[in-house]
C-alpha cells in the first residue's frame, strides 16, 4: 500500500509538471533553456521513479501470485496468545516512537523536498540550523550523499571512533550543505542540540586516529590532512621529541684499513657510537 501511494503521489507530480511546461512553452517558438531545462531534469527524475516502483509492484504481485497457490495446504501453527503478544509490543513500539519523534520535533524542523530545486537549495543555502528530511517527502531520498560513508556522527565521537550505521528510516539530517544518518532517534536529537561541537570532536578524533580519515572520507574535508601534521601538538611541538629533524646525515672521518691492500683482517669489525 505504501508502494502504491508513493506512485500516486509521483504521477500526480508528474502530472503538475507536465501541466507547468505546458504553461510555459505553450505557443512559443523558442524559450530560454534556462527556463525549461529544469523542468525537463525533474520530469525525468519522477518518471525513472514511477518506473522503478512499476517494476516493484509487479514483481510483488508476481511473488503474491506465486505464495498464493500453497494457501490451501497452509496450517498455521502460531497461537492467539502469541498474535496478542506480538500485537501488543507492535502497538508499545509505536507508542515509543511517536513520543521519540514528538520529541525530536522539538530539537529541528522537518522539511519536504519533493522538487528537485527545493532539494538542491537545501544543500546550497548551507542554513545555520538542522533539518531533518523523511523518505515520504523527499525526491530520491535513497539516493542522497551521506557525510562520514553513512556512519553516526554522534555515535562515533561518544564511543570513540566506533562506527555504527545510521538508520535512513528515521530521516537524514541537512546540516550546513551536508547529510548525516543516525544509529537512533536519541543520536539524532543530541546532534542537532550542538552539531558544530559534534562536528569539530569529529575533526579532532580523525587527528587522533588517522586511519578513520580515509574510511570515513573526509581526508579533503579536515584542514591541512598530512600525516607530519598529525604528529604536531596544538602549541606545534612534535609529540615524542622536540620540532626538529628527525633524521640527519652521519660518517667517520678514520678510514677502516689505512694502508690499502695490506694487513687486511677480513674478520674485523667497528661499531659507531
Amino acid at each position: 500500500l505504501q508502494d502504491i501511494d508513493s506512485l500516486w503521489r509521483l504521477n500526480q507530480q508528474f502530472k503538475r509538471i507536465v501541466g507547468q511546461l505546458k504553461s510555459l512553452v505553450g505557443g512559443k517558438t523558442a524559450v530560454p533553456k534556462e527556463t525549461v531545462y529544469p523542468h525537463f531534469i525533474e520530469l525525468s527524475h519522477c518518471w525513472k521513479n514511477m518506473e522503478q516502483l512499476r517494476v516493484h509492484l509487479k514483481m510483488r504481485q508476481s511473488l503474491h501470485h506465486e505464495i498464493s497457490t500453497f494457501s490451501e495446504c497452509f496450517d498455521s501453527s502460531i497461537l492467539a496468545t502469541d498474535l496478542a503478544k506480538a500485537s501488543n509490543f507492535e502497538a508499545k513500539n509505536k507508542r515509543q516512537a511517536s513520543n521519540d519523534f514528538e520529541g525530536l520535533a522539538k530539537v529541528v524542523e522537518t522539511k519536504e523536498a519533493k522538487m528537485e530545486s527545493e532539494k538542491k537549495n537545501l544543500f546550497l543555502c548551507k542554513s545555520k540550523s538542522p533539518v531533518r528530511l523523511v523518505k515520504e517527502s523527499t525526491l530520491d531520498f535513497m539516493s542522497l550523499p551521506l557525510e562520514l560513508q553513512g556512519f553516526c556522527p554522534y555515535t562515533l565521537v561518544v564511543h570513540g571512533g566506533h562506527l555504527t550505521p545510521g538508520e535512513p528510516n528515521i530521516g537524514i539530517i541537512v546540516y550546513k550543505g551536508m547529510a548525516f544518518t543516525f544509529a537512533g532517534v536519541e543520536e539524532m536529537k543530541a546532534f542537532c542540540q550542538e552539531p558544530d561541537k559534534i562536528l569539530i570532536r569529529i575533526s579532532r578524533l580523525v587527528r587522533a586516529k588517522p586511519h578513520l580519515a580515509h574510511l570515513l572520507c573526509v581526508q579533503d574535508t579536515i584542514i591541512a590532512f598530512a600525516i607530519p601534521n598529525f604528529l604536531l601538538s596544538e602549541e606545534g611541538m612534535l609529540i615524542g621529541g622536540s620540532s626538529g629533524p628527525s633524521s640527519r646525515d652521519v660518517g667517520t672521518q678514520t678510514p677502516t684499513h689505512f694502508l690499502p691492500d695490506r694487513n687486511i683482517d677480513p674478520k674485523y669489525t667497528w661499531n659507531e657510537w
